[in-house]
């Protein structure tokens, strides 16, 4: 089994982080009640640390029995089977991934699904799917 990490985008990170303490500061600019203050705070809080395992745990593992395992932060999982992938290409699209950079590879499976991953080792990982699944095309 090989395993790629994820390759992170910090200015992402960044943006997120910029606009949790936004949703902080914004009652405090207004006079909202302690209670409420310390309220969003926290879930603030929680959610940048939700957000901070899913950008810094994004894994993906190739096993040699055809599987890609994408591993978000400690509570997404999901399987891909190999020989399902019909074509590979880079892409930059912003729309939800398990791919916490916008230098990232969709994988087309079947007719109409695609995955989008971020590996910081693209090369290598496209590699390791097109030794198990040569019919791939390389859209490179």
């Amino acid at each position: 089994m090989k395993k790629f990490k994820s390759k992170t985008s910090y200015v992402m990170l960044c943006f997120v982080t910029v606009i949790l303490g936004a949703c902080v500061a914004l009652p405090i600019v207004n006079g909202a009640a302690p209670g409420a203050i310390i309220t969003v705070s926290i879930v603030a809080f929680l959610t940048f640390i939700f957000i901070l395992d899913v950008f810094l745990g994004t894994t993906y593992r190739v096993s040699e029995d055809g599987k890609i395992d994408i591993l978000c932060g400690r509570f997404f999982k999901s399987t891909l089977d190999i020989m399902t992938i019909r074509s590979i290409k880079r892409t930059n699209s912003p729309l939800a991934a398990p791919a916490p950079s916008l230098d990232r590879v969709e994988l087309r499976l079947g007719k109409f699904d695609t995955v989008m991953v971020s590996p910081k080792d693209q090369l290598g990982f496209i590699n390791e799917l097109v030794k198990i699944n040569p019919l791939i095309e390389n859209c490179l």
